[in-house]
């Protein structure tokens, strides 16, 4: 699974997390995440993501992040 930030940085799963301020109602809005070859943690809202797979790999992504959390 690839997803990326709109400006080309890959986001690996290890560094997602989701927390109390990424959530509207019940839907994840956004992540926290460090970008490979950053150093940073940053705020990353879930409509600017971008992935190989369309929406369908960004959904598993959260997914994924919303297990490990």
């Amino acid at each position: 699974m690839a997803v990326y930030t709109k400006h080309g940085l890959r986001i690996p799963n290890e560094s997602a997390r989701i927390d109390a301020t990424c959530y509207f109602a019940d839907k994840v809005i956004k992540i926290r995440a460090v970008p490979e070859n950053r150093r940073k943690e940053q705020v990353y809202w879930i409509k600017d993501l971008l992935a190989d797979g369309g929406k369908a790999e960004i959904e598993a992504f959260i997914t994924a992040v919303r297990r490990t959390n």
